[in-house]
């Protein structure tokens, strides 16, 4: 299993790896862009077009790059494998960069009457934004090679780090900027296509905007490609995500609950959701593990979430998002999308949160009818799957889950812990465990789980007030009638002796 490489990858001995890889991932990735060198070649000498050499080059470094890589993983402390994968997953991608921006100048050379945008010719695009690509390369190259030398010390790893992720704004800029050149030059197009101008080529007007889509779809997957490269070399604590191995415009992210909150160790699965225009448009965020602050698989408003278009900024990265997802959830602030519960809710959620994630809320054992597990439909992921979606892009921690079940004796349809006769006297277990040692009302969780575990953790923080509250109210209204019977009465025998 990929879980079991990626493990060994991560834990042998004198391993240059600090995260864990995925091989069946790059076994695919490996055939995709074999696939796609090849494709390229033929096209090239079937069309009998020269420049296409370019696109066939970075295929054939993205190929070389995934070989490396796959050896790396079977061995980890292969030095030469993994400095050989990791600069070629950088370089491979300019050449592809410079395919798309050779292939816009032939644009505006073809459909644009005086071939310039902004006062710069068709023929200097290329030219200029492959410099441009070639400086931030170098700059990335230098920093990754500055951060990660064995004999460094952390101030030196973290100014390699800087480095590096400088070398990547540099590169989101120039994206930008060309982002600018392709609006304008679809403008132009409309603007032409109304005014029934011919272009100088005699090219349909539709063709011209079909491959300006194109272009950008492509440097949208380079720039999500390059953020997951980055996460995953440089996680912020307490957030790790990846994009699914099916659409990467699909991410899955865990945040693990920070010390000092009432989310202590919980475990919060949930997903983005990246339009086509990222990263000019923000995602959709989702949260679907209960956890008393958001509500389970509903769209949130923040101003980092597609409720908020206008006040998204392009320079946001993944990472950006996340940490500004965390900090929000770590705070008292209600939007559209979040819950209040008290302090004990919270952490009766957070304790319960690996069990929800492993079994679908219960579901593990028998899924609820009319619900068929899918690894689709992310979008309202709630009890009832089995925990089928989360096992599907989290194999390794639903595998640590599994055992962290089974340790702690958990019964997976209830949550609960499971008496151990042999062991009763004693109560060592961890705060996180025992407090699922408070029994939910009613059957055994299906569908209804997400807000049958809200119940049982609301009833399980309230205090015997709040539990009470119609009845100390209707106390408080007789007291108070009462005494001001025993007030009035007293009055009235003053006055009578006066």
């Amino acid at each position: 299993m990929a879980g079991t490489e990626t493990c060994e990858a991560v834990t042998a001995v004198q391993t240059y790896w600090s995260f864990c890889p995925s091989l069946g991932a790059a076994i695919a990735f490996l055939i995709f862009f074999l696939l796609a060198f090849l494709t390229h070649v033929a096209q090239g000498i079937y069309l009998r077009k020269s420049y296409t050499w370019v696109v066939s080059v970075g295929a054939l470094l993205q190929t070389i790059t995934y070989i490396l890589r796959i050896i790396s993983i079977k061995n980890p402390a292969s030095l030469g494998d993994y400095a050989g994968w990791f600069v070629l997953i950088l370089i491979a991608p300019l050449w592809t960069n410079a395919f798309v921006y050779m292939v816009f100048g032939r644009m505006v050379w073809s459909y644009i009457p005086n071939a310039r945008i902004y006062s710069v010719p068709a023929w200097r695009f290329g030219t200029y934004f492959v410099a441009f690509d070639i400086i931030a390369f170098i700059v990335q190259v230098y920093g990754a090679a500055s951060a990660e030398g064995n004999n460094n010390t952390i101030a030196q790893t973290l100014q390699g780090i800087h480095i590096y992720m400088g070398g990547v704004a540099i590169q989101q800029v120039f994206i930008f900027i060309f982002c600018i050149f392709a609006y304008q030059f679809w403008y132009i197009l409309r603007e032409q296509e109304k005014a029934k101008i011919s272009t100088p080529s005699n090219l349909e007007y539709k063709s011209g905007l079909v491959l300006l889509y194109a272009l950008v779809i492509v440097l949208l997957l380079i720039t999500l490609t390059r953020e997951y490269q980055n996460i995953q070399k440089n996680p912020p604590p307490f957030i790790v995500a990846h994009p699914s191995e099916t659409n990467i415009l699909e991410w899955h992210y865990i945040l693990t609950g920070p010390p000092k909150t009432p989310y202590e160790n919980g475990q919060y699965w949930g997903t983005l959701i990246f339009p086509p225009e990222y990263p000019f448009a923000p995602p959709a965020i989702r949260m679907h593990t209960p956890s008393g602050r958001f509500q389970p698989s509903t769209r949130l408003c923040l101003s980092i979430s597609d409720f908020h278009p206008k006040s998204f900024n392009p320079a946001w990265e993944v990472s950006t998002i996340l940490i500004g997802l965390l900090s929000f959830m770590t705070s008292e602030e209600m939007t559209t999308g979040s819950v209040s519960a008290s302090e004990s809710e919270r952490r009766l959620l957070a304790a319960r949160s690996r069990w929800w994630n492993a079994t679908g809320g219960g579901s593990h054992s028998g899924v609820s009818a009319g619900v068929t597990p899918s690894n689709k439909g992310i979008n309202n992921i709630k009890a009832g799957d089995g925990g089928f979606k989360f096992r599907t892009e989290w194999p390794e921690l639903d595998q640590e889950n599994w055992q962290w079940i089974k340790a702690n004796r958990i019964d997976i349809v209830t949550g609960q812990i499971i008496p151990d006769a042999s062991a009763a006297a004693a109560n060592n277990c961890s705060p996180e465990t025992s407090a699922l040692r408070r029994r939910p009302a009613g059957s055994g969780p299906r569908l209804g789980a997400v807000m049958e575990g809200g119940q049982v953790a609301r009833e399980a923080g309230q205090s015997w007030v709040r539990r009470h509250k119609f009845l100390v109210v209707l106390g408080l209204v007789f007291g108070y009638v009462l005494v001001s019977r025993m007030y009035q009465d007293m009055n009235s025998i003053s006055s009578v002796r006066s």
